[in-house]
């Protein structure tokens, strides 16, 4: 996928449906300062000793990467919006900069527009039944697990959490962004930091976990990871994720973590480049 500049910042200054964007221009934030996830979960620490395989990537020290914050705000009476939307600087490759932040940024434009028509349509329905409507509210946050500057080296890794509110309990979405930061750009998958029987590290660890503590968790729901498994990489820790109520109770907490050897590396893989972009109606 190709992409000039021009296009790229088009996209991020035009003005999408109903929408406005407001931009803090040049506003870099600093990684103690992001934006809290919508709900906080416990996570739990499984050694990880399976020898990982080293890679033929040569020893550098990547630079770390920050985070600049675009805020979107929806022009709808009847859609209350917190919409942070982080863009990622001071990656090496900067076309693959430009094409991810593309990805992180069109979901976001494209969740506001959907929740605009939603709350449209649940508006109208209020007016028309003589009941009281309450504006919808849609919040985007987002933390920066990792810069590239600790174990693993030159790993990026991002969160971005998705929640929108229709006046009961909401169900948080997910999305995970695991980039290695090398002259040419990679996404990081479970199998370059597990090797290649990721499936089986996993699988068992959350199965280990369930039996310490059975009444905290649904094991009987728990059919094992896919190939596109939500994860992050955090302290020298990979980080496994699941959908709320998937594996557990909201109280319990979804997130397992799995603990890296020292010095990993990863693999060059040009069949691992962009993260994919999230199919929209």
């Amino acid at each position: 996928m190709e992409m000039t500049n021009n296009r790229f910042t088009m996209l991020k200054l035009g003005v999408v449906g109903c929408t406005m964007l407001a931009g803090l221009s040049g506003a870099i934030i600093p990684l103690t300062g992001n934006a809290a996830a919508a709900s906080a979960e416990q996570a739990t620490a499984i050694p990880m000793n399976t020898p990982i395989p080293k890679a033929s990537i040569p020893a550098t020290h990547p630079s770390s990467v920050a985070v600049k914050e675009v805020i979107l705000i929806s022009a709808s009476k009847e859609l209350k919006t917190n919409m942070k939307v982080p863009q990622l600087t001071g990656m090496r490759d900067t076309t693959y900069q430009a094409e991810m932040n593309d990805i992180i940024f069109s979901h976001a434009n494209k969740d506001m527009a959907n929740w605009e028509k939603e709350a449209a349509q649940a508006a109208s329905d209020a007016k028309a039944n003589g009941f009281t409507y309450r504006p919808y509210e849609l919040t985007i946050t987002y933390e920066l697990k990792s810069d590239g500057s600790s174990n693993p080296a030159g790993v990026i890794s991002l969160e971005v959490t998705t929640y929108g509110e229709t006046g009961g309990t909401g169900m948080p979405r997910v999305d995970t962004y695991n980039v290695f930061n090398g002259e040419r750009a990679q996404l990081v998958r479970l199998q370059d930091l597990l090797g290649d029987n990721f499936k089986e590290i996993v699988n068992t660890g959350v199965l280990a976990k369930m039996d310490e503590d059975p009444q905290n968790y649904f094991k009987n729901d728990f059919k094992g990871i896919n190939e596109e498994q939500g994860f992050f990489v955090e302290k020298g820790e990979a980080v496994v994720i699941f959908p709320k109520y998937a594996i557990a109770p909201g109280s319990t907490g979804s997130r397992i973590r799995f603990s890296l050897p020292e010095n990993v590396t990863i693999t060059p893989n040009s069949l691992s480049r962009l993260p994919k972009r999230r199919p929209y109606n």
